[in-house]
């Protein structure tokens, strides 16, 4: 921490000067087009380069008395412009001496309608500034005339009357042996003589054309002395595979509208050797017992043609991305006439080791108050997708592949090492912001203070007064004060990451969880001594914290929430709730489930359950319905949870990680529901393993990801969790192996097929009542949607990823070898078929799916299904098993005294308890079945009459987790943005779209586009 100072004017508060006007949603594109890159130029009186530190800054850093710019300094950005082969030149903010003043795109040639540009070569690619701020450099990739152009900064903007018109032939340049990818300044600080080294070795041909004192464009790199040193530029050249080094002051110098070759003063051939064996460790969340902490990829070790690609300087060190090798070269530029290849960092895949990742885009992150520093790297997965790997640049970083992130198991839909997007990612950057609070007794505020919701702490001490409603604007989630990532995204959003929230701490319940077992709100591991986040440590003092939903609102490299996750009756609902009690209905039609009456007695209820505390105790079930909280015990908004007297279906919705909630989605929990949808492109033929068997194959269906469960792994399932064996275990695999519903109508009776082979249908089998056409509608029915025969239901005996094999779930007159041939000849062709889980709920949710842990045999011996024993998927669940009684002394649904819950039959192995005691308890007989996942919990209770097949519970939930994007624009379709660029000591990026916005400046502090230029 320091006091506030030069630093603050660094971090905060930046752009207030360019004001908080939205762009125009339509606007014809006129001035700027087709734009890719952009840097940015502080340009004071006379036209002179500065620092950009001179120009203005304006925000509330004015307010605080910092310096915010001088008198006749604007900013301006230097854009290019790919398809005309130009520069555009943009003032941004300030006013130029002669009072022309911001948020304009210059006309460097007035000769010429509409606005024109600075003319360059073709396809200009990276451009890039000196420190101060006297001359840029854009790299051009025109075949055959590859190189750089210098553009001093004192020509950029129009020429006066008496000056020649700005063309091709008006800059200084060089050109190269193939085409520049990106490039970087290098600052050579080496002296000799006591000055500044000029040239790295021999000096540049003596006989190249040079600038004389009449040369108007032109510069003295000299001039800067803010930052001493000879300028050099570190350039890519990709085809080649190495990095060159160029001295600047030999390219500004060189005559206007000559192309000499470039001057190279050092050549860094790159290298990207793999070694066989990439060390990660895994955090503890994803070890498997007994198992190492170490992840080894092995797959990917070997020699690589290098291509440099985006590149990010971090002090004397420069990173770079390759787009073939899957390496992060790092370079060290401390001698800037010797740069040295460091060892690289490994860009591997967690989920697919295999795969060699190839990255485009990086940016190094400031290094934190902490000392935390870290780079993200975009990997281009190919097909337009590509995601963003963090690596630890940390001195205590124990690897060198991505960091793969604690709490994986909690957010399984991402990789645990990637950021992931619902679009693709153009480019990465990231702001390190604070808002200090000023200490009224000394006048002075420092910067990196950590919000303390600690009640012991003071509520003077500087921790205390970014707590909610300490008067300042902390925890808020739009508030930013830490280091924070930038993701650009294709679909015409920016998404922040939380890195290091210095308000983190202070983003939570107010109830603490001392225990290192998580509870079911995220929380864990609470140090202070007292019960409750609150003033007095008590239930009835004032919250120091946000008393939002969940522990993990603020969670490092993962995405940050838009909005506070709480609800309230006075307010919307803003964390997860249920939009109204659950309805039960079957093929549409809705039932009751009541058990206030003869009919919602016969019928299955779905009820919440109580949350279990780390301890094993219980912690009162309790749950939004809209912005209404309703909890078991409460007397005016009573969740009632025991099965005999419930009213209405319920769920509760813990909250171990709110990104596993979607914002919205409805959630159905069907009896022997679908695990997938209904496939018409099934095959039947003969199976390999017996007789009485058939085996179905679809070539558009992969049946372990499906998630089937055949009779083997629903063996291992009962083992596990219900800790079934012998002869229990076979009855619990008979009744609870999945099954596949035959869906066909039959060929109507006049279809030729029953005179010209189904007339055979049945012919020889003992038992069979007839033959053809009429045995197949006796023994299968039509196909009524609604009614299937259950002699079109089919045991799962085994799983492969491309096929199962099948035996009749049910016999009767006919054996199953009989029944199995009938089915063959009764549905000759293509079968329209449907996986169902069996004497199962299935849970499924609109956004989540059926989240299951089944794969394909991840050794390549086999195609068989097995269960993943990764830890990563260890929370996922979506069976639930049906609860029965063992007691009841009055099943008639019309007497007013009968159970709530019916009662166990033969063919229930588990799942059963004494249900006129109330509901199943944490901690009780039959508890294992509770239906405990990651976003829901409940238990469905069985009614007096049997379950159908496909009744179903459905709810909605709202409230889930809204992801922190700052749109660049409403309209999407009219937008392509493609590079992200920081504004150093402005608190913002320059967005570049290549469609129609051209560039928008991006106010981090405030977290909006401040301005757009067209």
């Amino acid at each position: 921490m320091k006091r506030i100072s030069s630093y603050l004017a660094l971090l905060i508060f930046g752009l207030g000067a360019l004001g908080c006007r939205q762009a125009p949603e339509a606007r014809e594109l006129t001035s700027l087009r087709r734009s890719g890159d952009a840097t940015f130029v502080c340009i004071g009186p006379g036209g002179v380069g500065a620092p950009l530190s001179f120009c203005p800054q304006g925000g509330r850093a004015a307010d605080l008395g910092l310096t915010v710019g001088n008198e006749g300094y604007a900013l301006h950005a230097l854009v290019t412009q790919t398809l005309s082969a130009e520069v555009a030149v943009v003032r941004v903010a300030g006013e130029d001496t002669g009072g022309d003043s911001s948020g304009k795109v210059l006309d460097v040639d007035s000769t010429n309608p509409g606005v024109t540009p600075l003319r360059v070569g073709e396809q200009p690619a990276d451009i890039v500034t000196t420190p101060g701020g006297l001359a840029s450099f854009v790299g051009v990739a025109q075949v055959g005339l590859e190189g750089i152009y210098a553009l001093p900064t004192q020509c950029i903007t129009a020429p006066r009357s008496d000056e020649p018109r700005r063309d091709r032939t008006t800059w200084p340049a060089c050109s190269l042996s193939s085409a520049p990818g990106d490039m970087v300044v290098l600052v050579d600080e080496a002296e000799e003589g006591g000055t500044p080294r000029a040239h790295c070795g021999a000096p540049p041909d003596a006989s190249l054309p040079r600038a004389t004192e009449e040369t108007l464009c032109t510069a003295d790199l000299t001039d800067e002395t803010l930052t001493p040193g000879a300028r050099k530029l570190l350039v890519a050249l990709p085809a080649e595979g190495k990095l060159v080094v160029l001295d600047a002051q030999d390219i500004v110098s060189r005559q206007p509208g000559t192309y000499m070759p470039c001057h190279i003063e050092a050549e860094l051939p790159l290298t990207a050797e793999v070694p066989d064996n990439i060390l990660q460790p895994l955090p503890d969340d994803l070890v498997l017992s007994g198992e190492s902490a170490w992840i080894t990829y092995q797959e990917v070790g070997g020699s690589y043609e290098p291509r440099p690609a985006g590149m990010a300087k971090d002090g004397d060190v420069v990173l770079i991305a390759d787009q073939t090798a899957p390496v992060i070269h790092q370079v060290d530029t401390t001698d800037a006439c010797s740069p040295t290849e460091l060892a690289p960092l490994y860009a591997t895949s967690f989920e697919d080791p295999s795969r060699v990742v190839t990255t485009s885009e990086i940016a190094v992150s400031p290094i934190t108050p902490s000392g935390a520093q870290f780079a993200y790297v975009v990997d281009e997965i190919g097909d337009g997708r590509s995601n963003v790997m963090i690596f630890d640049l940390s001195s205590s970083a124990l690897s060198r592949a991505p960091v793969i992130r604690k709490g994986a198991t909690l957010v399984p839909f991402e990789e645990p090492d990637r950021l992931e997007f619902p679009s693709g990612v153009k480019d990465v950057g990231f702001a390190l912001l604070d808002r200090a609070a000023v200490d009224p007794a000394t006048g002075v505020a420092t910067t990196g203070v950590q919000c303390d919701p600690d009640p012991s702490t003071p509520s003077d001490a500087p921790g205390a007064r970014y707590r909610p409603g300490s008067g300042s604007d902390g925890t808020a989630p739009g508030v930013l004060r830490g280091l924070f990532g930038y993701v650009l995204l294709s679909n015409g959003g920016v998404s922040v990451i939380d890195i290091e929230d210095f308000d983190a701490a202070c983003r939570r319940p107010i109830d603490a969880n001392s225990s290192a077992i998580m509870d079911h709100r995220g929380c864990m591991g609470d140090d202070i001594g007292a019960e409750f986040y609150t003033s007095n440590g008590r239930s009835s003092g004032t919250a120091n914290v946000s008393e939002e939903a969940s522990c993990r609102m603020v969670v490092p490299h993962r995405v940050r929430s838009s909005a506070f996750m709480d609800t309230s009756e006075t307010g919307g609902v803003d964390s997860p709730a249920l939009r109204t009690f659950g309805r039960l209905s079957l093929h549409g039609r809705g039932l009751s489930s009541t058990r206030l009456t003869p009919e919602g007695k016969r019928n299955p209820i779905l009820l919440g359950t109580d949350f279990e505390a780390p301890d094993g105790s219980a912690v009162p079930a309790q749950v939004y319905i809209g912005n209404v909280l309703y909890s078991s015990g409460d007397i005016s908004n009573e969740l009632v949870i025991d099965p005999n007297v419930a009213e209405r279906a319920s769920v509760v919705l813990p909250v171990y990680d709110p990104r596993a909630h979607p914002s919205s989605e409805t959630v159905s929990v069907v009896y022997e529901g679908r695990l997938g949808g209904t496939s018409d492109t099934g095959t039947l033929t003969d199976s390999a393993l017996e007789s009485a068997h058939v085996r179905l194959t679809d070539p558009n269906v992969l049946f372990c990801s499906m998630g089937v469960q055949d009779e083997e792994l629903t063996r291992q399932f009962g083992e596990a969790k219900f800790e079934l064996t012998g002869g229990a275990l076979e009855r619990f695999v008979q009744r609870h192996t999945d099954y596949v519903q035959i869906a066909n109508q039959l060929y109507a009776e006049s279809d030729d097929y029953w005179d010209q082979g189904g007339e055979a249908c049945g012919l020889g089998a003992p038992g069979a009542a007839g033959r053809g056409y009429q045995l197949c509608e006796a023994v299968f029915g039509q196909g009524d949607e609604d009614d299937l025969s259950f002699a079109r239901d089919l045991t799962v005996v085994q799983a492969d990823a491309e096929g199962l094999d099948l035996v009749p779930r049910s016999v009767g007159a006919l054996s199953r070898a009989d029944q199995t041939d009938l089915l063959r000849c009764c549905f000759p062709g293509a079968v329209t078929y449907r996986v169902r889980a069996g004497h199962q709920w299935v849970v499924q949710g609109s956004g989540t799916g059926f989240l299951h842990n089944v794969i394909r045999d991840p050794s390549g011996d086999t195609s068989q299904c097995m269960f993943d024993e990764s830890p990563l998927v260890s929370r996922l669940e979506a069976r639930a098993f049906e609860v029965s009684s063992v007691f009841c002394d009055d099943v008639d649904p019309e007497s007013e005294g009968s159970c709530g819950v019916g009662l166990r039959t033969e063919g229930d192995v588990v799942c059963s308890y004494d249900a006129t005691q109330g509901a199943v308890s944490v901690g009780g007989v039959a508890d294992e079945c509770i239906f405990d996942g990651l976003t829901r919990r409940f238990v469905v209770y069985r009614g007096l009459d049997p379950s159908e097949r496909d009744m179903s519970f459905l709810y909605d939930v709202i409230g889930g987790f809204q992801p922190f994007t700052i749109p660049l624009t409403g309209n999407t379709n009219a937008i392509l943005p493609v590079s992200l660029v920081e504004v150093p000591t402005f608190g913002a990026f320059g967005v570049v779209d290549s469609q129609n916005r051209g560039l928008m400046m991006l106010d981090v502090a405030n977290s909006q586009i401040a301005q757009s230029f067209f």
